[in-house]
């Protein structure tokens, strides 16, 4: 539970599980002002939210990786 990248091994061969003992996801919203073509203002809100919530595009499978993605659509 909450992605592979929890299970380490440390320098001295010990098997270590770390991070959160139960697992959430962040929401995270931003809004941007522009004036003139340059960022002037920016607001976000971060939030905890059960683990795999799905943001709305994401699929389910990537809702439930821990895998980073970029979700903006530019190649």
């Amino acid at each position: 539970m909450a992605g592979d990248t929890r299970h380490f091994k440390t320098p001295d061969g010990r098997a270590v599980t770390a991070g959160p003992t139960t697992p959430w996801t962040w929401q995270l919203a931003e809004m941007f002002k522009l004036e003139k073509g340059q960022i002037r203002r920016i607001e976000a809100i971060l939030e905890r939210a059960p683990y795999g919530m799905d943001s709305g595009w994401s699929t389910w499978e990537e809702a439930m990786s821990d895998r980073a993605r970029d979700v903006t659509g530019v190649k």
